[in-house]
């Protein structure tokens, strides 16, 4: 039978062949159609969801989501058996063109791109068989304003986004998974000497650190690194910024040479404002722009030598 240019939402019956693209299977027949000598051939109903508008759903057999559409349910026994093989029954929607900040749950399925995980089930979605599907709270990016804040869940930021905070405990754990709650910002677009702070991420291009903090978060045996940063004129390099404000923290015991003392693996330059919170020996003539110690930290200084703090 010729298909083409039949309208959105026709269903028909086919035998054997594969579901031809612009169409999904929303029925398996649980014999085979037709059998000639040793070849089975398979039964289906299918639809055509090509050019269904957005919103639309539809259930399926034994097929995933096409492109443009995402699974919302799945049902709890498979649609059809036959043969050896199971097929699963979901339940689809058309997402695509949908408006910037939508929000909705979702069955199984991976997160479409231009959307973002804001909450994962404390519990799986559907199990069948031995398949266990994780369900999700999504919501679309794409198309948000400059600025924009959004709260995520086990995802990271997408492109042009950056993390603002880093929750002090996991959003979701769910089997042996810890998922990690965010804070998000739209930063693409923003002018030219916007400072914002930022929690765990690295410096984005076109962008300097002005400032460090440690940590901005605590989670797991993970600490997150905290930075204010700022934008840069196209094309500027970092040092035209300068540092304005460089910040140094131990991390343990040890000589104040030694770069594994130091948070990152970088001794403390003349223009660093030192914090301390371990034993930390000087035992070469050393300069730093100013210099605290928080218990149980202290700064011992050998016989001879000399710590120069300019800001005392």
């Amino acid at each position: 039978k010729r298909i083409d240019g039949m309208p959105a939402g026709t269903v028909m019956t086919i035998c054997g062949d594969a579901v031809p693209g612009g169409w999904v299977a929303t029925g398996v027949n649980s014999s085979y159609c037709r059998t000639v000598g040793s070849t089975n051939f398979i039964g289906r109903t299918i639809q055509k969801v090509e050019g269904m508008p957005n919103g639309s759903i539809a259930t399926v057999c034994g097929d995933t989501a096409p492109a443009g559409w995402i699974t919302i349910d799945i049902n709890s026994s498979y649609c059809t058996s036959l043969g050896s093989n199971h097929y699963i029954e979901r339940t689809i929607k058309r997402i695509d063109g949908m408006p910037a900040g939508t929000v909705m749950t979702i069955c199984g399925d991976a997160v479409p791109p231009g959307w973002i995980t804001t909450a994962v089930n404390s519990s799986y979605c559907r199990t069948i068989g031995s398949t266990n599907f994780i369900g999700r709270t999504i919501k679309k990016l794409e198309g948000m304003p400059n600025g924009s804040v959004v709260s995520i869940c086990g995802d990271t930021p997408p492109d042009g986004w950056i993390t603002t905070a880093v929750g002090s405990s996991y959003c979701t754990s769910l089997g042996s998974i810890n998922y990690i709650g965010r804070t998000i910002k739209r930063i693409d677009g923003m002018p030219e000497g916007t400072i914002i702070t930022i929690c765990g991420d690295p410096v984005p291009d076109g962008w300097v650190s002005t400032t460090i903090n440690y940590p901005c978060a605590s989670l797991g045996s993970i600490n997150y690194i905290g930075r204010s940063i700022q934008k840069i004129a196209a094309g500027a390099g970092a040092a035209s910024s300068g540092c304005p404000s460089i910040r140094s923290f131990s991390i343990n015991n040890g000589n104040w040479n030694n770069s594994s003392t130091w948070l990152g693996g970088v001794v403390p330059p003349e223009k660093a404002s030192v914090t301390v919170s371990h034993l930390v020996t000087v035992t070469t003539n050393t300069t730093c722009n100013s210099l605290l110690a928080k218990q149980p930290g202290a700064v011992i200084i050998n016989p001879g030598i000399i710590l120069n703090i300019k800001q005392q």
